[in-house]
């Protein structure tokens, strides 16, 4: 559900915008990720796993794991946690037999666990060998991510810009902003990279900001590319600060990965950019100060927190 007008929130609530999942008509806020309008609209299940086909829910809201991939106007595995939401989207369910919320391959992470332990195609279907091409095409069919239309040509243009840079800043957090102020006292030339959305228009003197936008690497002669929306920048920069922050990890438990598991940044973005409460009651698990204050963001959005465990003081019990 929405909550209040939060401060800070990336949506515009005057401006709704409509698309579909399957045979649903669905509305969402400008500012709004294909995903948080899914999970405004009490969608929580968004796929299923590759193997098992175990349910799936919103875990990072960064893009940085496979939990919400979908299919997005006939693109196939596209992260729909920050994918933007746009007018008349079509979003369709994939590696799925049925629906999302009855997957009819559940079976298999059911009763099939014992007869499908790691690796098992490979041993248990190369006899006969003639019936592979009939055991790869099952397998593919049933296991795959998404497909692919064979007759769909682009579906966007994407222009290709050559730049030079003085100095190129990877990342937008505490560290690369500062890191991209101070190269600026010294001369033009300074550009700062980030993947999130909230660093569009910021205003840092002497910076010119790229937002949302990803650096794909570092080749040879500090060759940079950066994905910026519909456009390739090809970055050679005379220096390159790399501030890209570490990925958040999920605890390893049994159950781990049961759709309601989420991780402290996740929370904090669907709350403060989305304005959407996570859940009715929830239980914090963490080992460092930054993480268990997600308690309190929880608190803060109605959610009820019976326990807040801190695993720096707390044993872990086998």
């Amino acid at each position: 559900m929405r909550l209040p007008v939060q401060p800070g929130e990336l949506i515009d609530r005057d401006r709704a915008i409509s698309f579909r999942l399957g045979p649903w008509d669905l509305e969402g806020y400008s500012g709004d990720t294909i995903g948080s309008a899914l999970f405004a609209s009490g969608r929580r299940i968004f796929s299923r796993s590759f193997k098992y086909h175990r349910p799936r829910g919103l875990l990072c809201c960064s893009g940085h794991c496979p939990n919400c991939m979908m299919t997005v106007d006939g693109v196939p595995n596209v992260r729909v946690c920050v994918e933007p939401l746009r007018e008349g989207a079509v979003v369709t369910a994939q590696n799925v037999l049925g629906r999302l919320d009855s997957d009819l391959l559940s079976i298999v992470d059911k009763v099939g666990g014992p007869f499908t332990p790691v690796g098992f195609y490979y041993r248990t279907m190369i006899r006969p060998r003639f019936m592979w091409p009939t055991y790869e095409k099952f397998l593919r069919n049933v296991a795959g991510l998404g497909r692919l239309d064979e007759h769909a040509g682009h579906s966007r243009r994407y222009d290709v810009e050559h730049r030079r840079a003085r100095v190129l800043v990877v990342g937008g957090g505490q560290a690369g902003r500062a890191a991209a102020l101070a190269a600026a006292t010294a001369g033009p030339g300074v550009v700062l990279v980030d993947e999130g959305t909230r660093l569009g228009g910021a205003d840092l003197p002497g910076v010119e900001v790229l937002a949302p936008a990803r650096a794909l690497g570092i080749w040879e002669g500090n060759l940079v590319p950066v994905d910026c929306e519909t456009v390739l920048y090809r970055y050679r920069a005379e220096r390159i600060v790399v501030a890209s922050g570490a990925t958040e990890q999920p605890l390893v438990f049994p159950g781990n990965d049961l759709v309601g598991v989420m991780l402290p940044n996740g929370v904090r973005r669907l709350v403060r950019d989305f304005s959407l409460k996570p859940g009715t009651r929830a239980v914090v698990l963490a080992s460092d100060d930054l993480a268990l204050e997600v308690a309190d963001t929880l608190r803060e959005a109605g959610v009820a927190v019976p326990r807040v465990v801190d695993l720096r003081e707390s044993s872990v019990r086998e």
